[in-house]
C-alpha cells in the first residue's frame, strides 16, 4: 500500500517532475558539495530520464481511472509548461552536448512518448498547448539545425533525426485532420 502511494505522489507531484527533469538536463553538479565523475553525471542522468519515462507509462494507465483521470490531467498539463520552458536546453544537452548514445535514445523515448499523450483525447490537454508544445519543439528544431555540425556523436545525432521523424509525422497528422475538417 505505502510503494502504491509513493508511486501516486511521484506521478503527480510537480516539484519531483522539475528536479527530475533538471537532472535528465544537466545531470547532477555535485554530491553533497563533492564534485562527480562523468560517469556519475551520466548515471544520474540515466535514472532521471528512466524516472521520467515511466512517469509517462504511468499517465497512460492512470488517465482511464475515474479517481486519478482529473490529478493525471491536471499534472500533464504542469509538466508539459515544465517541457515547453527546457526544450532549448533539453535539445542541446540531450543530442548537441550528449556524451552517451543512451541519453540521446532515452530523450527521444520521452519527447516522442508525451508527444504522443498530448494528441491523445483522454490526456485533456487542450489543442493550443499541445499546438504550443509541438511548435515550440519545432523552432528548437530551426534553431539546432542551424548548429547540426556542433552535435558530437552520430548516434546522437541518429536520434534527432529519429524525434524529427516523430514530429513531422504529427505536422503531417494535423494538417490532414485540418483539411479533411474543412471539406
Amino acid at each position: 500500500m505505502m510503494i502504491h502511494i509513493q508511486r501516486l505522489i511521484l506521478t503527480i507531484e510537480t516539484r519531483a517532475h522539475k528536479g527530475l527533469l533538471r537532472i535528465a538536463i544537466n545531470g547532477l553538479e555535485d554530491d553533497d558539495g563533492k564534485p562527480i565523475t562523468e560517469g556519475q553525471r551520466i548515471g544520474s542522468q540515466h535514472k532521471a530520464l528512466d524516472t521520467l519515462i515511466w512517469i509517462l507509462e504511468e499517465w497512460k494507465s492512470n488517465v482511464h481511472s475515474s479517481e486519478l483521470q482529473k490529478l493525471t490531467r491536471n499534472a500533464i498539463d504542469l509538466f508539459c509548461d515544465l517541457l515547453l520552458d527546457s526544450i532549448p536546453s533539453i535539445l542541446q544537452s540531450a543530442y548537441v552536448n550528449s556524451s552517451s548514445r543512451t541519453i540521446s535514445h532515452e530523450w527521444t523515448i520521452l519527447l516522442c512518448d508525451f508527444i504522443q499523450i498530448i494528441q491523445w483525447p483522454p490526456a485533456g490537454l487542450s489543442v493550443n498547448k499541445a499546438s504550443q508544445f509541438m511548435n515550440t519543439l519545432l523552432v528548437g528544431f530551426t534553431k539546432l539545425l542551424e548548429d547540426l555540425f556542433k552535435v558530437q556523436r552520430a548516434s546522437s545525432l541518429h536520434w534527432l533525426f529519429v524525434l524529427n521523424g516523430c514530429v513531422v509525422e504529427v505536422f503531417l497528422f494535423f494538417i490532414n485532420f485540418a483539411r479533411n475538417s474543412e471539406r
